[in-house]
């Protein structure tokens, strides 16, 4: 079973990859400036991806190789 506290760091890492990636690797950046909104989706699927790494690890970690 997946524990709580799993979720929630899945889900932080998620949100503050899709952050970074977001607002402070685009919309920083003077060249995207007023371009933002095709960096949305990019976004979304690199924060669950970073979700599903945390999952991952934790699985390959504690479950496969003990």
């Amino acid at each position: 079973m997946i524990d709580s506290s799993l979720l929630f760091k899945a889900t932080i890492s998620g949100i503050v990859w899709w952050f970074t990636y977001v607002y402070i690797r685009r919309y920083l950046n003077p060249e995207n400036k007023g371009n933002i909104q095709k960096y949305k989706l990019d976004g979304i699927y690199g924060g669950i991806a970073s979700f599903a790494s945390v999952l991952i690890t934790y699985f390959l970690s504690e479950k496969l190789f003990k």
